[in-house]
């Protein structure tokens, strides 16, 4: 059992379904429990009418708002243009200072300070948490020391 035509089209223009998968929800309800009995038929019509439903529009809006929303966009894209600039300036500026920083080690330091570091942070290093400590919990019971 396939999908109607629409049904699928109305599936890629929401995004639901990729434009490249064909009849992507016809496997999901060629399944013998969508498909079987009374039930399966049902199902399988409330799926295609809710995605074959008219797409509701909504009421036109006055000549004021359509400035006001004109107005609220356009300063919207301003402020993150400038937010943009402004930590693009201050990435530039870190980066500078961190080869000036570089340039002034002497040369037998140099050179170990631009080897990357692949491995993570130290193990004994706490992480940050969002929540605090719980009264009384003791990590140490829970860690394995290599101890046995």
């Amino acid at each position: 059992m396939s999908l109607p035509r629409a049904t699928t089209s109305a599936l890629r223009r929401n995004g639901a379904l990729p434009s490249h998968h064909r009849n992507g929800l016809s496997r999901l309800l060629s399944t013998p429990a969508a498909t079987s009995g009374e039930e399966g038929g049902k199902i399988y019509k409330q799926v295609v009418a809710a995605l074959d439903a008219p797409m509701t529009k909504p009421p036109p809006a006055s000549e004021e708002e359509m400035q006001r929303r004109y107005n609220v966009g356009r300063s919207y894209v301003i402020g993150m243009f400038e937010r943009h600039n402004e930590e693009q300036h201050m990435m530039a500026c870190r980066i500078k200072l961190k080869n000036h920083a570089v340039d002034m080690l002497p040369k037998h330091l140099r050179a170990s300070a631009l080897e990357e570091d692949d491995e993570g942070p130290p193990l004994w290093r706490h992480i940050p948490m969002w929540t605090p400590p719980i009264p009384g919990f003791d990590p140490d019971e829970f860690m394995d020391h290599g101890e046995k």
